[in-house]
């Protein structure tokens, strides 16, 4: 029974299929309905803004699925009778639609509207504007008419900052972008909207020009005739001097200070400090209320205003898509600052001249600032009209020195008529090489330097023999604080030059490559080396500002291995004064009080430095004749007392040459020379037997083997730069073989001084990052115009 019904069954939908079944479905056909599109309650019709908002909406279509919406901005002035008869009859293509495709992931019910606002005068009036909404379905049936709100949209003005260096810290000049390490003239710019945008504001554009150059007579009268101080109030009016309006009354006094300072030898301009009155009289508050509620004070040049002898605008921003003066970029490289200038061949040496950068932020509505800001920078032009500049970083004082005359220390004053022997010696060296290169006896005048707080500082070059390719850098004392713009060597003395020779033969006073609390001579090496200058340090214990206990191996700043291609310095010591404690030979007290008897230890130990390259480098011998004649011994026996010979008998105490610390290279770094020790392989070691001389003693030693390892190295990051360290000057050194080493080093510092190729070759300056230079200086830059910042408006000056 079962069995035959499903025979039967199965028959029957046979013929069910065979005869009745068809593959279209009959009826009357049905008309694709449109979508639906509404707003949702958020914001709700005739809302105000003050900054663009997100409408959120909803559509649905009941018989497919939504493809894409679409929605319109129309300023209501637009509109001549009614919303609906604008859109009616209005060409599509002259409809500002925006189109948001609909997908799986994003379902496009929500977007940040753009509405303009009124340019004019955003902040107290609104300008209306209609979003019209629509939206098409998957058989391309739109939603119409469209749907629509009126909302209001007033705005606030943006404010610009431009972050530049300030006019203490000069530009170098660079004529094309990839021909150095330079970036050329560079500012940042940055706007605020924060009124409208408390925080995540959009985008801003910018236009930005630059004026110049102007010398420092001009730059005052630019400051005297086209700057003033105004009031901006919170409705974006600017109000001058004097004016009064129904709000405020200005009627108080601030002092615009004009005062320039130069670098020297130039002088320094004061000019007649301009007082205005500004008290403020508020006329519906009280006087004393705080006025950021009421707008704030800007200073305001008049760029628009300036005569056509000083009208020099430069460059000014430009958008290639747009063919605008507004750009999105946050940044401006400005390469060849001084491209209009038309000087004679005698007037074209390196100068430093002052420019305008001018900026001008535009918000999101197209409001801009009406207060735009400017910053005055200077900017050197460097022309290598000079061969070699030596810096002397020699310490004169402490506990041995090269011969300086008029050094005071310890109550003594060392006599006038002593040489300035690093001067001399390597002057010599210099106008052998290249006769007439150097200047030995051009004595640069003294400066006298006022400020502002009372206090005064003369440098004085005269007396220390500073001539304009020779600086005692610590001789002439520590330098004015940066916001003076007054350094002792300027970065212009610097860059007249094409090689750098920096000197330190002392212990103590260490040099600092990294940026401080004021800008060191240093930070100009830096630049110099940017530049494509080629430096070569000659520099005992170039990195310790005192007479360490220990000996040991000292980390480079990161700005001098990488400009040197040196990681670590060996430092040997003095060791204090020692004296043993009787219980323990082999215990060491240092910094004792005792010594006589228990004596001092000695470290001098470097005779010499053996060439690795024979054939190009000859060997190096100290001539203990003039490591005693050009240097001071400090004569006689106690603390900080280092005399060269006993004072009982007159015999030499050591006749070797201290502080000589051995290298570990770098990356790159070529190995030139390796130190000779006068006690070979066989370095004496704690306890050190001390000796005695008369009623004198001391323990002559050494606490490292250094015989046979580096002391001098160099490195060919060409095209950009060559440098070379040594850990010893020549000063001491036998003359018949000094001569032939400066000239070789000399000739191989001065090859393709000024390369035009834009990458380095792999062969010659292997591991070199050219872009981690470029941001250290960049670093090192911001760094220093920070501090400058706190100290300005800290006044700690």
């Amino acid at each position: 029974m079962k069995r035959s019904f499903i025979v039967i069954s199965a028959l029957l939908l046979s013929i069910f299929i065979l005869g009745g079944c068809s593959k279209e479905i009959k009826g009357p056909p049905r008309n694709n309905l449109p979508p639906f599109v509404d707003f949702v309650n958020i914001p709700i019709d005739g809302a105000k803004f003050s900054s663009d908002t997100t409408i959120y909406w909803y559509g649905t279509d009941v018989d497919g699925y939504i493809k894409y919406f679409k929605y319109a901005v129309v300023e209501e002035s637009l509109i001549v009778s009614d919303p609906i008869d604008y859109i009616e009859t209005t060409p599509e293509d002259s409809v500002p639609w925006v189109t948001l495709t609909v997908t799986l992931d994003d379902t496009q019910t929500k977007e940040k509207i753009k509405m303009s606002a009124n340019v004019k005068d955003p902040v107290r009036n609104y300008k209306s504007s209609y979003i019209f909404l629509t939206a098409v379905d998957n058989d391309g049936a739109m939603a119409w008419p469209p749907v629509y709100r009126k909302f209001y949209k007033n705005n606030h003005f943006p404010d610009t900052k431009l972050a530049t260096n300030f006019i203490y810290l000069p530009y170098i000049n660079d004529t094309a972008y990839g021909l150095s390490l330079l970036e050329g003239v560079t500012a940042n710019f940055t706007g605020f909207d924060k009124i409208d945008y408390p925080q995540n504001p959009p985008a801003f554009n910018f236009h930005w020009k630059i004026f110049g150059p102007y010398d420092s007579l001009e730059m005052v009268k630019i400051n005297n005739d086209y700057v003033d101080s105004v009031f901006l109030d919170k409705y974006g009016d600017i109000h001058n001097i004097g004016d009064s309006t129904v709000e405020l009354t200005i009627d108080t006094s601030f002092t615009v200070d004009t005062t320039i300072t130069i670098d020297p030898p130039d002088t320094l301009i004061d000019t007649t400090d301009t007082v205005i009155d500004t008290t403020f009289i508020i006329t519906r508050y009280n006087p004393k209320v705080d006025l950021s509620d009421l707008g704030v004070w800007n200073q305001f040049i008049k760029i628009d205003s300036f005569s056509s002898d000083l009208n020099r605008m430069i460059e000014e921003s430009n958008n290639p898509l747009t063919g605008s003066n507004w750009t999105t970029d946050t940044k401006a490289n400005i390469y060849d600052v001084f491209r209009n200038q038309n000087l004679s061949p005698e007037a074209d040496t390196t100068m430093k001249m002052y420019f305008v950068i001018w900026c001008k932020a535009q918000d999101d509505s197209q409001v801009e600032d009406p207060v735009p800001a400017f910053n005055w920078i200077s900017v050197i032009d460097p022309k290598s009209e000079r061969d070699v500049i030596v810096l002397d970083f020699s310490n004169y004082g402490g506990y041995n020195w090269p011969k300086m005359p008029n050094i005071s220390w310890g109550g003594t004053l060392t006599p006038s008529d002593w040489p300035t022997v690093v001067k001399d010696v390597y002057g010599r060296l210099i106008n052998n090489w290249k006769p007439g290169s150097f200047d030995t006896s051009n004595y640069l005048p003294n400066v006298h330097l006022s400020f502002k707080d009372g206090t005064s500082q003369d440098i004085e070059y005269s007396k220390y023999k500073c001539t304009q390719d020779y600086f005692a850098i610590n001789a002439l004392g520590l330098p004015p604080a940066p916001e003076t713009g007054v350094n002792f060597v300027s970065l212009r003395d610097i860059l007249k030059h094409k090689i750098i020779l920096i000197i330190k033969d002392s212990p103590g006073s260490g040099l600092s490559f990294s940026a401080t609390t004021y800008i060191p001579v240093e930070q100009f090496v830096l630049q110099g080396i940017s530049a494509g200058r080629r430096v070569w340090s000659m520099m005992r214990t170039p990195f310790l500002n005192s007479i360490e206990a220990y000996p040991q191996m000292l980390e480079m700043p990161i700005e001098f291995m990488s400009t040197f291609s040196i990681a670590k310095i060996y430092y040997t010591s003095w060791g204090g004064f020692i004296a043993y404690n009787p219980g323990n030979q082999d215990w060491l007290r240092f910094y004792g009080r005792e010594y006589g008897e228990l004596g001092q230890i000695r470290i001098e130990d470097c005779i010499g430095a053996n060439s690795i390259l024979p054939n190009v480098l000859p060997d190096l011998k100290v001539d203990t004749n003039l490591l005693e004649d050009r240097y001071v011994w400090r004569e006689g026996f106690g603390i900080l007392q280092y005399p060269f010979r006993w004072p009982y008998d007159g015999s030499m105490i050591a006749g070797a040459y201290p502080e000589v610390g051995y290298i570990e290279k770098f990356y790159g770094a070529e190995a030139l020379y390796v130190y000779n020790s006068k006690h070979g392989k066989s370095q004496p070691v704690f306890p050190i037997p001390y000796e005695t001389h008369g009623n004198n003693s001391l323990r002559v030693g050494f606490t490292e083997e250094s015989d046979g390892k580096v002391v001098a190295v160099r490195l060919d990051a060409m095209p950009y730069f060559r440098t070379s360290h040594f850990s010893f000057t020549f000063i001491p050194m036998d003359s018949t073989s000094i001569q032939p080493a400066f000239n070789e080093m000399m000739d191989w510092l001065a090859i393709n001084l000024y390369p035009t190729a834009n990458k380095p070759s792999a062969v010659h300056a292997p591991g070199f990052d050219a872009n981690r230079f470029k941001r250290m200086i960049r670093e090192s830059n911001e760094t220093i115009n920070q501090e400058i910042m706190n100290r300005l408006q800290n006044k700690t000056y």
